[in-house]
């Protein structure tokens, strides 16, 4: 008689027999996981451009460094430094110089405008704010470190992430430190978020935080270095990691929405416009991918790498791609070049990121790799095509 079959033991051996699984809480059904691809989505097919011209205002030459980061703009005035300690406010119309301040040390991040004040982070680790219109000093503050980006103003105080590493809370009125957050490794520029900020740290750590005292509202850890500074687009946050990865993480919680694969590098900051997300990468490219799943769309090339940030002003992004000695202006939304700009100046390439200046209209950009200059271009007219001659008429000679 054949003994019976234990129902433990089948278990067992079913157990034995299974493929090894790997046991994950609440799967993402909504991941998308992609890889670049050249779509035929017809976005970027050519399609009529709205020329523009981009025309030389002024250059300002007053510095004696090489710029330490993108110009910012106060009203009618522009305010730029250069590394030895130099903060200048500059006309925004002429290029002449309103005030000049000495700091008498290196800077190491560019200026910023909050609160009506101009914030210049030192490399000894301190914040000056100077008042826009004269540059006289209102106060400073020991943040620790050397920051690592410029303040930003969220709500009623100013956040800045430094180099020790930590993130910053200052009172804007006097600059007294009101509390700080050891951070898990080098930050990245924060992004302002619905209940405080993000902060992409090199280690692959993503942070939220929020409150004061500043404390963590919850971190995600992407396996990956970060490789930008991260961006908040309604209720996800957008960043980019050192596997050539563009990440969707859910403002809430950190769980990934979705996640795309690029052609290399991603550092600078994704543009969003309406449903449309805009990355500049390393690849010389940039792709146009869908807001809410991430999808491709689109790619359109450029002639060098596009490691800087971008700048939008109306329908036109700006960029300058690393060493190529130009700015481009790209209409949107089909990324169509619509001017450029030639710095003409052999051996030299612009050493910042454009940044917008409204009341020109255009955009300023730095460059001067032993001394700092400024240049400002002006969107204009595009040049009228030579008239077509008339017939039996005797061309000129």
């Amino acid at each position: 008689m054949p003994r019976p079959v234990r129902p433990l033991a089948v278990l067992f051996l079913l157990a034995l027999l299974a493929p090894t699984a790997t046991i994950q809480a609440r799967g993402q059904k909504t991941v998308f996981h992609g890889m670049p691809v050249e779509p035929d989505t017809g976005f970027l097919k050519p399609r009529d451009v709205t020329s523009i011209s981009l025309d030389p205002v002024w250059v300002y030459e007053g510095f004696a460094a090489p710029l330490a980061g993108e110009a910012a703009e106060a009203g009618m005035r522009v305010v730029a430094s250069d590394r030895s300690g130099r903060v200048v406010s500059i006309d925004i119309a002429g290029g002449s110089a309103v005030w000049t301040v000495e700091l008498g040390e290196a800077l190491p991040v560019g200026p910023a405008v909050a609160s009506g004040l101009i914030l210049q982070g030192t490399t000894s680790g301190l914040l000056v704010a100077l008042g826009t219109e004269d540059g006289r000093e209102r106060w400073r503050a020991t943040l620790g470190a050397a920051p690592a980006a410029l303040p930003i103003l969220e709500r009623s105080r100013l956040l800045v992430v430094t180099l020790a590493p930590e993130l910053v809370s200052l009172d804007p009125a006097d600059g007294r430190v009101l509390s700080r957050l050891p951070l898990p490794g080098a930050p990245f520029a924060p992004a302002i978020g619905p209940e405080g900020v993000v902060i992409g740290t090199a280690p692959g750590q993503v942070i939220a935080a929020g409150g004061e005292p500043l404390a963590i509202q919850w971190t995600r850890d992407l396996g990956h270095q970060v490789t930008g500074p991260a961006l908040v687009d309604r209720r996800h946050v957008l960043v980019a990691t050192d596997d050539r990865a563009l990440w969707s993480l859910r403002g809430g919680s950190g769980r990934t929405s979705w996640k795309q694969r690029v052609g290399s590098r991603v550092t600078a900051r994704p543009r969003v416009v309406g449903d449309l997300l805009y990355v500049a990468c390393w690849d010389n490219d940039f792709y146009v991918l869908g807001r809410k799943n991430g999808h491709i769309l689109g790619r359109s090339r450029l002639g060098h790498r596009l490691s800087g940030e971008t700048t939008l002003l109306g329908q036109l992004l700006f960029v300058a791609p690393a060493t190529e000695a130009s700015v481009v202006a790209l209409e949107l939304p089909y990324l169509g070049v619509a001017g450029r700009s030639e710095l003409g100046a052999p051996g030299e390439w612009f050493t910042t990121a454009p940044v917008a200046a409204a009341a020109l209209p255009g955009v300023t950009v730095g460059w001067g790799r032993t001394t700092g200059r400024l240049l400002a271009l002006k969107i204009g007219e595009p040049p009228a095509p030579p008239a077509a001659p008339v017939a039996g008429s005797t061309p000129p000679h």
